[in-house]
């Protein structure tokens, strides 16, 4: 009897010797080695034409890239062995495996065979074993030597993994029931592992860890792009299946949950850069919104349902994700005394020991009265010792409040949210951490807002960076009292969000249910959405208000990957948010605002060529936003990259990027030994002969 081993090969130069190599000397010699070059651009295919030299075993066909499910259907096209084996190129297996497994199949006449399988770490040489990949569930459940059929799974059928790796197959049976993977979509395994197993009278397992499975950088599992949105189509596909073969009443429960769930993990571990895309794409595909939408909401589970609900309640992703980890965070309250505070300051806080006593120290002075001030402490789960200087605080001062997160949350944004809820008196402000108030400021503010009977009074800000004072002053934008964003649509640009400036009515923030996204560039979102709602804006220019602390901490001294992309897709909704509202219009004033802006912080970071590569679409969709409002960056290093981003260049780009590093530290080095300093060492070195 002979066993088909199929292997799908794309670009697999670094891994595929090994895995050969393992197949090849199996102990069990009766086998067809068919290797489906999946339109490789590596060595691949040579590897594998040197392998067929030297044993006769192996069939190679080549095709163009479509993917592992078209792949293995190739190869089970043209299999004439009697049970079928997938390999994937870049794992391998124990030299007994088939022995073990042809020894079992064969003589219990078994349509599907299990074993178990073995995460091997690329990075570390670690061997991981989970339950799940044991067949635990399988195993738990059913005798070793008595074979069993799936009519008597039940709910343990959405907890066996679906890789197609770790079984082997009657060919006949998978024949006789037309069962092949569904192509062009990845996630394959899915629906093919489903249709195996309800299908399948007689079924087993081996308790052996026969198989090797390697997690390195490049595996499909360890890359979320915008492929992963397959999972969309191969579980309307899953669902489906279920249907048609009357399957769909007995295990509708398990397979609603597992449906949802499953989108969920991919959803969840997508960046932020392809985040709304891919839930607009969801909300817009998915079955569970559409034909099962009903059947969702009765059978997902409690946890899964209250998921689904903000999918049907919020349109974007940022909206959808702010609300979604509020509603998921855990915290511990500490009161404040029961008192009519006429103002909430609310302070997001992560390791600030240095700075906190500081920021503290500005709202005791307020000339409004300390003890007319509710101050609420968020304490982003630091670790630095800060937590020791809150709790010092809240102990002694009845108007401070001290929450404590039990995780950290990565951003300002859910914590200002839990701090906003938490606040008790009409009005709130939110201060950053290192950041501190001007004497009069809350009471002017609160005087000015009170007289107007407005939503939003703000003034201006001092910038301290190295320790200098730069007070920053919009003279050309109109100030005063405005009833609406209609009065002056600049606003939607300048002068920036700079939240700190800014004393709210919380009532109106909250019956308009505006909350900061949980992203970098959350002010500019909060602040537009006040703007847009607001009855009632002041703008006091020539009222400082905060001081903002440029140190060398903060997080827009340190332009990241994270930083740059959170800034430009929150641009994105923004755009999209306006168009929603028929006042696409109104982005002009981001692009005024914030070209010239994300040109030089891009400039400044230190991002990667992968870095670039992965921004770069994002970035060009605003830069191209940009130059059809017909906007021109300032200097010629901007509008250099402005050039280069929109003839989508990413070797220009990093090119350029490293041209200006290098000037920088030639310029440092000049700054530090001045030309006449090496002179001199030069004619030392001529002199001495050093």
């Amino acid at each position: 009897m002979t066993i088909s081993v199929i292997i799908p090969v794309y670009n697999a130069e670094n891994f595929l010797n090994e895995c050969l190599n393992s197949i090849i000397n199996q102990t069990y010699e009766n086998l067809e080695i068919i290797c489906i070059n999946d339109g490789s651009t590596d060595n691949s295919l040579n590897i594998l034409k040197k392998f067929s030299k030297k044993d006769t075993r192996i069939k190679i066909f080549t095709t163009d890239n479509c993917g592992q499910g078209s792949a293995r259907n190739l190869g089970l096209n043209n299999a004439s062995g009697e049970y079928i084996s997938f390999i994937d190129a870049d794992d391998w297996i124990r030299l007994d495996t088939y022995e073990i497994l042809y020894s079992k199949i064969y003589q219990s006449d078994l349509d599907l065979l299990f074993f178990q399988m073995i995460n091997f770490i690329d990075s570390t040489g670690e061997f991981i074993e989970t339950d799940l990949y044991n067949y635990s569930s399988l195993i738990d459940n059913f005798e070793r030597d008595v074979p069993f059929s799936s009519c008597n799974i039940g709910d343990l059928l959405f907890n066996i993994a679906v890789c197609p790796v770790s079984k082997l197959y009657k060919k006949s049976f998978l024949d006789k029931n037309n069962i092949r993977f569904p192509e062009n979509i990845i996630f394959e395994d899915n629906i093919f592992f489903y249709d195996v197993f309800l299908k399948a009278n007689l079924i087993s397992y081996v308790d052996e860890q026969l198989y090797f499975r390697r997690r390195h950088a490049n595996s499909i599992t360890q890359n979320i792009t915008n492929k992963s949105f397959d999972i969309v189509p191969a579980t309307n596909k899953l669902l489906l299946l279920f249907k048609k073969n009357d399957w769909y009443d007995k295990y509708k429960t398990g397979l609603i949950n597992h449906s949802f769930s499953m989108i969920l993990e991919w959803f969840f571990k997508a960046n932020i850069i392809i985040s709304e895309d891919f839930y607009k794409f969801i909300k817009e595909n998915f079955l569970g919104f559409d034909n099962f939408k009903l059947d969702f909401f009765i059978y997902l589970n409690d946890k899964n349902l209250k998921i689904f609900k903000l999918f049907l309640s919020n349109d974007y992703y940022l909206d959808f994700i702010s609300e979604y980890e509020y509603e998921n965070i855990n915290y511990t309250c500490s009161n404040s005394a029961n008192y009519n505070y006429l103002v909430s300051v609310i302070i997001p806080i992560y390791n600030n020991k240095f700075l906190i006593r500081r920021t503290i120290m500005s709202l005791m002075h307020q000339s409004i009265g300390f003890e007319n001030i509710e101050v609420i402490l968020i304490d982003d789960k630091s670790n630095d010792g800060t937590l020791d200087i809150l709790k010092d605080y809240s102990n002694n001062y009845d108007n401070i409040k001290l929450i404590e997160l039990q995780n950290n949350t990565g951003s300002s944004g859910t914590p200002r949210n839990v701090g906003l809820y938490e606040s008790s008196s009409d009005y709130v402000m939110f201060l950053d951490h290192d950041d501190f108030f001007e004497v009069n400021a809350l009471e002017e503010l609160y005087v000015k807002i009170n007289i107007h009977n407005s939503d939003v009074a703000f003034g201006t800000y001092s910038v301290i960076n190295n320790s200098k004072f730069n007070d920053i002053y919009y003279s050309n934008e109109k100030s005063g009292y405005f009833n609406s964003l209609v009065d002056n649509e600049r606003f939607i640009g300048f002068p920036p969000p700079s939240i700190w400036t800014k004393l709210f009515r919380k009532e109106f923030l909250l019956n308009n249910n505006i909350l900061f996204p949980t992203i970098l560039g959350e002010d500019a979102i909060f602040m537009i959405k006040v703007f847009l709602n607001a009855s009632g804006i002041i703008y006091l220019k020539d009222t400082l208000v905060c001081f903002h602390d440029l140190n060398k901490n903060s997080t827009t001294n340190n332009v990241t990957l994270k930083y740059l992309s959170e800034g430009l897709v929150s641009e994105k909704y923004l755009y999209d948010y306006f168009v929603n509202l028929d006042k696409e219009y109104l982005f002009r004033y981001r692009c005024e605002c914030n070209l010239n802006f994300f040109l030089s912080q891009f400039l400044r970071s230190n991002l990667s060529k992968k870095d670039i590569i992965e921004i770069l679409p994002i970035f060009r969709w605003f830069i191209l936003k940009c130059d059809s409002l017909d906007f021109v960056p300032n200097g010629y290093n901007n509008r250099l990259l402005f050039k280069y981003i929109i003839n989508d260049d990413a070797d220009s780009i990093y090119d350029f990027k490293n041209k200006l590093i290098l000037s920088k530290k030639k310029y440092f080095i000049k700054r530090l030994f001045p030309k006449k300093w090496i002179d001199f060492f030069k004619k030392v070195v001529i002199k001495f002969k050093i």
